[in-house]
């Protein structure tokens, strides 16, 4: 049962309520009046919008940006396809990069809180197809100028340009480049061209003086020799990167080394491809190049290294004891009368040796050999010996092989009863 108190207070809280309302929604229309010249940015996009799309900016009091500052350029009202209190539509000109947006207003900049970030389509128009390592060369195209890191061949990369524009990229390629497909970096991206870019090598035209002089100076004369970080003699393990590029390239000046042999010389890249002449470096006390070697320094003849040799022969195809000239020899001890020992045995069809007029070799006597002999028959051939061994010291042969067109070995063959070590060195075919 409601009393009069009741009904008072009721009203009253009532009359409270009403009175709250009104005064809130009073306050709020106050704010909102008070707020309404406040230029106000709510949100812009899309993202990853690509240049030349339109982009849309919405907020309150839009009408009064006089221009919007892009990272990299800025645009002019008067450039705004749609331009209203509420909403601003404009094309992103084509220099707008990833970063910050800004509105300008004459209250203010408005910055955006979060980055613009553009999807951009680099296209390859043209490129060189062909480089010289150290040169610039320029690749043309769209969007060049968002172009951050450009891989060459050989995995190496430049992040500095000599120029870059929006539809040009120059760049200097590195020594170290190698031919390959070129591989162009945006953002997270990358574009790759679809044919590679091939790579200048130097090339070797003459040697002068030749015959060389053993720690004399040798140039080495042709084209983009400028690229090479050294030179490798035969004979020689290490390289030699003590080297001089005359202005133009076309010549360079080297020592040569002691120990080097007759025979091509190889030149060494910064990129490390390796160029070897295609003639001979002929040098001074050495031996005499062969154009088709036997046995070098424990290295046989491809496809023809199969040794062959009676059962009691025993042998050593880098002995060090005594050597001719490098750093190893074979060494072949033999027992008794017809023991033989065929360095050079082809594993299929015969050698064919009607090019060569010589086979050249060295021979060492060990003790007990003085004055015994070798036979020398040429497999399927005749015997182009005997020879005469030295004991303690080199003797160097040159026994002709004109009448001879193809052999299945060569043999060095006892033909009397006698023991003893030889060496074997330096050994192959001379076409003169």
């Amino acid at each position: 049962m409601y009393t009069m108190s009741k009904i008072l207070n009721n009203r009253l809280t009532l009359f409270v309520l009403i009175s709250c309302v009104l005064s809130l929604a009073s306050a709020c229309k106050k704010t909102e009046n008070m707020d309404s010249s406040t230029v106000e940015l709510l949100s812009f996009g899309p993202s990853g919008v690509r240049h030349g799309e339109e982009i849309r900016f919405i907020g309150y009091n839009l009408d009064r940006v006089t221009e919007i500052e892009f990272a990299g350029i800025t645009v002019s009202s008067t450039d705004f396809l749609e331009h209203t209190a509420k909403v601003i539509v404009l094309v992103v000109p084509d220099g707008a990069r990833n970063g910050f947006v800004t509105l300008k207003t004459s209250e203010g900049d408005i910055v955006t809180k979060t980055k613009l970030n553009f999807t951009v389509d680099v296209e390859i128009v043209s490129f060189p197809a062909t480089a010289k390592p150290g040169d610039n060369i320029t690749i043309e195209g769209v969007y060049m100028d968002w172009i951050s890191q450009i891989t060459f061949g050989g995995k190496v990369s430049v992040e500095q340009f000599a120029s870059q524009s929006h539809t040009e990229l120059v760049v200097r390629v590195p020594l170290e480049a190698k031919t390959g497909n070129l591989i162009l970096r945006v953002g997270n991206e990358t574009v790759e061209t679809e044919t590679p870019v091939t790579m200048t090598l130097p090339t070797i035209s003459g040697f002068d003086p030749n015959p060389a002089e053993p720690l004399g100076e040798l140039t080495i004369t042709g084209t983009d020799l400028d690229i090479v970080k050294g030179v490798i003699f035969a004979g020689v393990n290490d390289t030699i990167t003590d080297v001089t590029v005359q202005s133009a390239a076309t010549e360079l000046l080297v020592t040569v080394p002691e120990g080097t042999l007759g025979g091509k010389v190889t030149l060494l890249t910064f990129s490390n491809e390796r160029v070897e002449s295609t003639g001979n470096l002929s040098i001074i006390g050495a031996l005499p190049v062969l154009d088709f070697p036997i046995y070098i320094d424990a290295a046989m003849a491809s496809g023809v290294a199969t040794i062959y040799k009676s059962s009691a022969v025993t042998y050593a195809l880098n002995d060090t004891e005594h050597v001719r000239q490098g750093t190893s020899a074979i060494k072949v001890n033999y027992t008794k009368q017809w023991d033989y020992f065929a360095p050079i045995f082809p594993t299929s069809a015969p050698l064919d040796i009607s090019g060569y007029k010589k086979l050249v070799f060295s021979v060492y006597g060990g003790p007990g050999t003085e004055g015994k002999q070798l036979i020398v028959p040429l497999g399927g051939g005749t015997n182009i010996g005997p020879i005469t061994i030295q004991e303690g010291e080199w003797t160097d042969y040159s026994l002709s092989t004109a009448d001879n067109a193809t052999a299945t070995n060569v043999l060095f063959q006892t033909n009397t009863d006698w023991e003893g070590s030889v060496w074997f060195d330096y050994m192959g075919f001379k076409n003169e």
